[in-house]
């Protein structure tokens, strides 16, 4: 219901929504490709690596940076290892 602008919702309601939120969240983190076998070197590239972790270009160079996300250079190219990646981050499959 709305008052002046504002949404008005139950407790209930409200509950709801964020089970709602909370469940889609995790089955996309559930979607994760599957990582290179054990021992297998797994080098990613940059696109690779976004849609693996579902954030922006700007948000990996950012954290490359930071030295969040190791990276491996190739020429002028940013090679990812999906393992070293897991590792370092927060992002758990």
């Amino acid at each position: 219901m709305f008052n002046n602008g504002i949404v008005v919702s139950s407790v209930e309601d409200l509950q709801s929504m964020i089970d709602l939120a909370v469940e889609k969240a995790i089955e996309k983190r559930k979607a994760v490709p599957d990582l290179p076998a054990q021992g297998e070197v797994g080098l990613i590239d940059r696109a690779e690596l976004i849609k693996r972790l579902r954030v922006t270009e700007q948000t990996v160079i950012r954290y490359e940076k930071k030295g969040k996300i190791p990276s491996h250079r190739i020429g002028d190219a940013a090679r990812y290892d999906w393992n070293e990646v897991k590792k370092a981050t927060l992002f758990k499959a």
